[in-house]
């Protein structure tokens, strides 16, 4: 088991060759970020054995999210011990293992390592031929900028006590998009490109415009921009509990494609 945070060519062709062949045979999704293996500037632990493989994000440096990947559940279990090991050496105070809800031996391997299912995250992807430009409307998008902050924060309802914001990361703010109305913040929108295919993160709107069609408009306008430029996939993320969401984004173009379960690993 090797633990590796500068991948070689020969590293990033064995991991690819794991991942492929996993995914072809158990027919699931697994999370991981287009273009993952040669983000170098991003906080990703790799974690290599012969017949599995496992990537550690480290976006929030208390929090690891896991994802392994191979074909049997010992290997599968191995791995969950590898990164147990590697937060427990670094002082990492959670750990979420991800599994697509259609892999049941990857989730009874998570369970048998003492996790625990915490939540779940449906992704859907945009079907272009079903998306309608919505009409041009009042509600527009800009760039956030840092005097966009306290917004940021409020929208997120951030429990950070100052509400200035100034715990967002830059990057994230770089990545986010203001939603307007007559010039007052309404919303915000995040969106990351990885090789041409769009995540969007962070959809809020507030409160008091809620379920008057502005959500719509600002995610149709974004869809709009992100159309243009002739993505791979445009994709989103969802509570699949969350009814009002899930018709908002299937009314839209968005499809299902997997459910993403998190499992709290005990450390």
């Amino acid at each position: 088991m090797r633990i590796i945070e500068r991948l070689s060519e020969q590293d990033k062709q064995d991991i690819r060759r794991v991942v492929a062949h996993c995914q072809a045979a158990r027919h699931t999704q697994y999370k991981l970020d287009a273009g993952w293996l040669d983000a170098a500037d991003q906080p990703y632990v790799h974690i290599l054995c012969e017949e599995g493989y496992a990537c550690a994000s480290r976006f929030d440096p208390s929090e690891i999210e896991a994802t392994p990947v191979a074909n049997d559940s010992a290997t599968l279990r191995a791995l969950c011990a590898a990164v147990r090991n590697y937060a427990r050496e670094h002082d990492v105070r959670r750990v979420l293992c991800i599994a697509d809800r259609q892999d049941a031996e990857l989730s009874q391997a998570l369970l048998d390592c003492g996790a625990e299912r915490e939540f779940a995250e449906m992704r859907m992807e945009l079907d272009e031929h079903k998306f309608a430009s919505p009409a041009s409307g009042a509600v527009r998008l800009r760039p956030a900028t840092d005097a966009d902050r306290p917004d940021l924060a409020r929208l997120d309802g951030d429990a950070f006590a100052d509400g200035s914001g100034a715990h967002i990361a830059p990057e994230d703010v770089a990545a986010t998009k203001m939603a307007l109305l007559d010039g007052k913040t309404i919303g915000k929108l995040r969106v990351y490109d990885s090789e041409g295919t769009f995540g969007i993160y962070g959809f809020v709107m507030d409160a008091c415009v809620r379920g008057k069609g502005y959500g719509r408009a600002a995610l149709g306008q974004l869809l709009c921009e992100l159309t243009a430029r002739h993505p791979r996939s445009i994709y989103l993320e969802v509570d699949p509990d969350n009814t009002p969401a899930l018709h908002l984004y299937t009314s839209m173009g968005f499809v299902p494609l997997c459910t993403f379960d998190y499992y709290a690993l005990a450390l």
